[in-house]
């Protein structure tokens, strides 16, 4: 052997061992943008926002069943290559004004596989980690779209990128079929609370798929759960509300004085305090203290004669009404916030205050494990497994539903007996008047773009349900459902 020879041979060697270290990988991340992305223009919805509503059951089956399809139809392609991969997120935030809410982080999915510089530390995967990809196999990335007021979302397909192909075929070496399968759990659960498979049919090597140039990229996954409410958060979210709930009003207040109102009518004068209807007044009662006193065992009343009584009465409405006046409100509402500033729709109490909740703090965790087939045709494993899914339906949408679906609150059936019919009618009334209240905030949150004042206005409606809520099951004998506000 020349020396030329050995060294072609030494640096062959090399090369080897050199893709060796850098074997393929499929890496997930979640990301609030996508690599090439657009101005988020989109009013972003608070999905739970203060309320969470009960899954439908048949929305889940729903789900189910389309990922039974659709690994079925990738049944009929045959396997070239398989991989998958992993991401570990914490999915939940609390708002500055106390909506638990997906984070801002959790926009767009993004599943690439390729050869990587350098190894991730852990499955937490970043947009850092995947953006170096120097051989890439493929990148997919699909951006979520919430459904308005209601706890479900849907991933949609935002672009697709093959560079090469993993899998070899003599008989059709110059297309593919890449199927995506998703499927989101919570630690410790063997069952996902939402799952979807994208297929894509013909893919060519360097292929560069948006929804604006193909077809098979307008396409969306079903209804997909959200992840269930982790108790972290819940109680996050309760700290957060209890703390702003004084601000809140005080900033609904603020924006009341602030706004022109209709000019207060006088009250009429009260008749019982007429000079003319005193004099008559005193001249029965005492013609009657008189009469009872000569008849004790016959006493005759009027209730007319209880005038200083109602008198007394009708001052300490009023004066209950000078307390509460705008402006001794007003005076309230300047002490708590001082820097309020702004007038109208756009006076701002926020500035007064730092929330006990950092916007950096995350609650829950959430599993994301995605699986890639790289297929020409008959693929007896995906059919299996559909079939497997199809066949299993009423369990999995069992499992998932029991995933999911927040605990109802329980009725008042056990205190119902101890608790008068009055007591426990204004309950049931505070219940409902919680219900609505929160679901005209949400509503209001989903309108596009409502204004700062009408949300503010909407949040103190809230919070004052809410007291009045607790005044209902505190005269009930009931615990507090809202103990955080008092």
């Amino acid at each position: 052997m020349n020396r030329f020879s050995l060294l072609v041979v030494m640096l062959s060697v090399f090369m080897i061992q050199g893709c060796a270290n850098q074997q393929l990988e499929t890496r997930v991340a979640w990301s609030s943008t996508c690599f090439q992305d657009q101005p988020d223009t989109e009013a972003r919805a608070a999905f739970l926002g203060p309320i969470a509503v009960a899954l439908a059951p048949k929305l889940i089956e729903g789900a189910v069943d389309a990922a039974a399809l659709a690994l079925k139809e990738a049944g009929e392609r045959a396997e070239l290559a398989k991989s998958s991969g992993r991401a570990i997120s914490r999915p939940y935030m609390v708002t500055a004004d106390s909506d638990l809410q997906i984070s801002d982080e959790h926009r767009c999915l993004i599943v690439s596989r390729g050869r990587f510089p350098a190894p991730v530390a852990s499955e937490e995967g970043t947009l850092q980690s995947l953006v170096d990809v120097q051989e890439r196999v493929f990148t997919f990335e699909a951006t979520v779209q919430h459904l308005s007021g209601e706890p479900y979302f849907q991933l949609v397909p935002y672009r697709l990128r093959v560079g090469t192909f993993e899998g070899t075929s003599l008989w059709s070496p110059n297309k593919r079929e890449l199927s995506v399968a998703i499927s989101m759990t919570v630690p410790g659960s063997s069952s996902p609370f939402a799952s979807t498979v994208f297929t894509f049919e013909d893919i060519q090597r360097n292929t560069d798929w948006n929804p604006s140039n193909q077809v098979a990229m307008r396409k969306t996954s079903p209804l997909l759960a959200l992840p269930p409410l982790p108790e972290s958060g819940k109680k996050a979210q309760a700290k957060q509300e209890a703390f702003i709930a004084p601000y809140v009003l005080a900033e609904s207040t603020l924006i009341a004085k602030t706004t022109t109102s209709p000019p207060q009518v006088a009250q009429p004068p009260n008749p019982l305090a007429a000079n003319n209807v005193v004099a008559k007044t005193d001249d029965l009662c005492a013609k009657v203290r008189s009469y009872n006193k000569d008849f004790p065992k016959s006493p005759i009343s009027d209730p007319k004669c209880g005038r200083e009584i109602t008198l007394l009465k009708a001052e300490l409405d009023k004066a209950l009404l000078n307390a509460q006046s705008p402006d001794a409100l007003e005076s309230w509402a300047r002490g708590v916030c001082p820097k309020a500033t702004g007038t109208g729709e756009s006076l701002k109490c926020q500035a007064s205050y730092v929330p006990p909740v950092k916007p950096n703090a995350r609650f829950g965790h959430m599993v994301v494990d995605v699986s890639v087939v790289e297929a020409r045709q008959g693929n007896k494993f995906a059919a299996f497994l559909g079939n497997a899914i199809g066949s299993a339906k009423a369990d999995v949408t069992k499992a998932i539903a029991q995933q999911v679906i927040p605990e109802q609150k329980k009725a008042v059936q056990e205190t119902k007996d101890a608790a008068d019919r009055s007591a426990h009618r204004e309950v049931i009334l505070a219940d409902l008047a919680v219900t609505q209240s929160e679901q005209e905030l949400v509503e209001l949150q989903a309108s596009g773009s409502p204004s700062a004042s009408g949300l503010t206005t909407a949040r103190a409606l809230v919070i004052k349900a809410k007291i009045a809520a607790n005044d209902a099951y505190r005269t009930a004998g009931l615990p507090l459902p809202y103990p955080e506000l008092g």
